[in-house]
């Protein structure tokens, strides 16, 4: 049984689990919508937005320490057991995220099943970049941590950075296994010299700061062209965006394709392109489904100094990284660089794109299920 609070139909990290399992193992999913495999039992969770009244009592909970309480209380918690209460067994529960592990942890208590936690980030910083939900919050999922994990068989990350901090935190050793791509069989296109194009993807949401993007081109010479292919999540900040994007005609902001079409339609692109800021933990250690997508599209890759997604473009020389968290340095660096330089970058991401990708990770995820049974 997999457990997530979140759209299983757009989460890619949970499409490749079933992927891998679906031939060996009956799979339940349980989620806000189905996820897109065919013969899964599926249970709906509601994802019941938090109104005011739901948030406060969230607040006065956590500030007072109720941890317990906060967590049972809530709306998609309270859902989820009611509708896993209807299914009599599951050998193995794989929770995602630290928000479905105490679910996890009842169910397989009641069931006597093995209990795999795949954590996406590290969960006492989520909330890092908010000051307000960092003081209540991160409190929240530091006991979350500390009560549940132990209870763990497994614990799964996405990668080494976040997994050290686990093992420092909580004693609890990780296993990693990244958000790599399936294979995708193609090949760079060439690079032309007088003009470049850039595409970023991903959720459109404050904290990732896209307008950087943006502004960046107005540093970068007219060979440059930028394409957002993003996500809806926040409409006033998605107005902001094509608000700035009107302000400069090499930028448009483009409908999303699939998530199983993402590295074919990049590969008409010569560089992939994310600015992450470091607001907080996270976001410096991320690791994203994206840098692996841009490695599948065969693109060069462009980023700044992030750790984990630097020793990924360091150790195949797929791209440019610059050294600080600057617009100015980036725009410098593109600049500078020739079409030849650009299309090199992409023949090394081709080169990387067999050891990078999910095929290589299903074997690992395999041997922890079989560990486990």
């Amino acid at each position: 049984m997999i457990i997530s609070f979140s759209w299983l139909d757009r989460d890619p990290r949970i499409a490749r689990q079933i992927y891998f399992l679906k031939n060996r193992f009956k799979i339940i999913a349980a989620g806000f919508t189905p996820p897109p495999s065919d013969n899964i039992e599926f249970f709906k969770i509601s994802p019941s937005k938090l109104n005011i009244f739901h948030k406060l009592k969230i607040v006065f909970l956590n500030m007072l320490k109720l941890y317990e309480k906060a967590y049972w209380s809530s709306p998609r918690a309270k859902n989820a057991l009611k509708v896993l209460d209807r299914r009599k067994k599951a050998d193995i529960i794989l929770a995602n995220d630290i928000n479905t592990l105490p679910l996890g942890v009842l169910l397989a208590q009641k069931w006597n099943s093995k209990l795999i936690c795949d954590l996406h980030e590290y969960a006492p910083a989520e909330f890092d970049a908010n000051p307000l939900w960092k003081h209540i919050m991160s409190p929240y999922n530091d006991y979350l941590c500390k009560k549940y994990l132990p209870y763990t068989d497994k614990v799964m990350t996405v990668c080494e950075g976040i997994g050290n901090k686990y093992k420092h935190s909580y004693g609890i050793r990780c296993e990693v296994i990244d958000n790599a791509a399936f294979y995708v069989d193609q090949k760079p296109i060439i690079t032309r010299d007088n003009e470049i194009r850039m595409i970023h993807h991903g959720i459109a949401i404050p904290e990732r700061k896209i307008e950087n993007m943006i502004l960046l081109m107005k540093l970068l010479d007219k060979r440059y062209k930028l394409d957002l292919m993003l996500m809806p999540y926040n409409k006033n900040y998605i107005k902001k965006l094509k608000q700035l994007v009107t302000e400069n005609n090499r930028v448009r902001i483009i409908k999303p394709v699939l998530p199983e079409k993402i590295s074919r339609h990049l590969n008409q692109y010569d560089i992939g392109l994310f600015l992450l800021p470091p607001e907080h933990l996270n976001y410096f250690m991320a690791l994203p489904n994206k840098l692996f997508e841009f490695i599948q599209a065969r693109l060069c890759i462009t980023i700044w100094p992030s750790l984990e997604m630097k020793k990924i473009v360091d150790r195949y020389n797929c791209g440019i990284v610059t050294k600080a968290f600057s617009l100015n340095e980036m725009a410098e660096k593109l600049n500078s660089l020739s079409a030849k330089e650009i299309y090199s970058y992409k023949l090394n991401s081709h080169r990387a794109a067999k050891e990078l990708c999910a095929e290589k990770n299903k074997e690992k995820f395999l041997n922890i299920i079989d560990f486990l049974l």
